[in-house]
C-alpha cells in the first residue's frame, strides 16, 4: 500500500510506499551524514535547491 504525497514547489504527486523501520533509520543517518557535506561546498542556497528538485522523486502524472 502506498501514500500519497504532493511536492509543495511543483506540485506533482508521487507515490510513497511504507518502509520498514530500519531501512528508515539507515535513510535519516545517510541524509544527516550528507548535510556535513553540503555545508563546506560552496554552493548558493538556490543552486542547492534546485539540485535537490531536479533529484525530486516526484512524476508528473
Amino acid at each position: 500500500m502506498g501514500k500519497l504525497e504532493r511536492c509543495p514547489f511543483c506540485g506533482k504527486w508521487s507515490i510513497l510506499a511504507a518502509q520498514p523501520l530500519s531501512i528508515l533509520r539507515a535513510a535519516e543517518a545517510a541524509e544527516l551524514d550528507g548535510e556535513g557535506e553540503e555545508m563546506t561546498s560552496k554552493e548558493s542556497e538556490e543552486e542547492r535547491l534546485r539540485k535537490k528538485l531536479d533529484e525530486s522523486r516526484f512524476l508528473e502524472l
